[in-house]
């Protein structure tokens, strides 16, 4: 048989499996799937909507322009810009790396760690897409993907993101009880750093205790069989991973609290940024608000909650209600701006740091058949 035979027999079967795989795709049995994901997209368009209708609500409530927030975010001093992306490059290494210990529980050593750099760019590239989804959805999905090739990626990149990320709420939880004393009590700094730090330390040291109950709750579903089969299996692995170990948790508590000082900063950065000038100690006090509405909305990272919180915690402080809504939108804006070059950097990063690492590989193997 000659070439060009050969060649029209292969285009041929090609647009058959082409032609069988559009059919398949067509048949009944891919009607739930694809009702599944139509189903997705309108959530997500939907929540999309109700979080730029909020910040309209917002917009007009305080009774400030939107051009009047845009031109002051564009007029952001360079180098405070500069260092918000670094801090939101500092944040994504913290959560990284709080990844990484738990993926070291988690998978026993069994198969391949990850490395700082490939755990950093897809943290990053999780915090760049949790601008337009919810953050543990954009965190879980990313580190999800990013670990098919390693193995266990639902576990990895779902189970142990949703573990992590966990303590980060717990901190957030402690620092508002510290901001809502400071505010109950119409005092200042002092009082909120002395309850804050006290937050802190009563977090890391009751951490291995709040472990030690999730642990026997686990044992309780277990043996009383009130979830299925394989729910079971699995938190008798975590259970028996040591994921629930007190060393562990005080360790993810204590690097939260590291994350929550970073998160802080970043908002002084704002604030400096677009020339509204907020003491330290009052944008400490918001951020454990603004945190909690971005995490539990349903809205696209917190989309419209995160700024009303904000807003509305700023002006309860007595800061004007038009000053607290350009400076809550003029945040959302430079983060998301922030996080997308802190992905970037993340992304190459992760690729220069994989191109070493075969051409070390590559290397070592010349030299060995030399």
């Amino acid at each position: 048989m000659g070439q060009a035979a050969k060649r029209t027999l292969t285009s041929a079967s090609k647009r058959q499996a082409f032609a069988r795989k559009i059919i398949r795709r067509a048949s009944p049995q891919s009607l739930p799937d694809m009702r599944m994901n139509l189903r997705s997209v309108m959530t997500i368009s939907l929540s999309l909507v109700v979080g730029v209708g909020l910040i309209v609500l917002l917009l007009l409530a305080s009774s400030v322009r939107w051009q009047d927030v845009l031109s002051r975010s564009l007029a952001v001093d360079r180098m405070a810009f500069a260092r918000l992306s670094l801090l939101f490059a500092l944040n994504s290494f913290l959560s990284s790396e709080k990844w990484r210990r738990a993926d070291r529980v988690i998978t026993h050593g069994e198969v391949n760690p990850l490395s700082r750099s490939t755990a950093f760019g897809l943290t990053t590239a999780g915090v760049a897409l949790g601008q337009l989804l919810p953050i543990q959805v954009s965190m879980s999905i990313t580190r999800t993907l990013g670990t098919l090739v390693y193995g266990r990626a639902l576990r990895r990149g779902t189970v142990a993101t949703l573990f992590e990320q966990a303590f980060d709420f717990l901190v957030a939880v402690l620092m508002m009880a510290a901001s809502v004393c400071t505010q109950l009590l119409h005092a200042g700094a002092a009082l909120w750093l002395a309850c804050a730090i006290s937050g802190a330390l009563m977090g890391v040291v009751s951490a291995g205790s709040l472990m030690e109950v999730v642990s026997r709750l686990a044992t309780r579903a277990e043996t009383a069989k009130i979830c299925p089969a394989r729910w079971r299996r699995t938190l008798t692995d975590l259970r028996q991973s040591g994921l629930f170990e007190a060393n562990l948790a005080r360790q993810l508590t204590l690097i939260s609290v590291a994350r929550f000082v970073v998160l802080v900063l970043i908002t002084r950065e704002v604030s400096v940024g677009v020339h509204i000038p907020i003491p330290l100690w009052r944008l400490a006090t918001a951020v454990p608000f603004g945190l909690l509405a971005a995490v539990v909305g349903i809205t696209p990272g917190g989309l419209g909650l995160s700024e009303a919180a904000y807003a509305t915690f700023f002006n309860l402080s007595g800061l004007p209600l038009a000053i607290s809504t350009q400076w809550a939108i003029a945040n959302r804006l430079l983060s998301s701006a922030a996080a997308f070059v802190a992905a970037g950097f993340g992304a190459l990063l992760a690729v220069a740091c994989k191109a070493f690492e075969r051409s070390r590989t590559r290397g070592a193997e010349n030299a060995a058949q030399v």
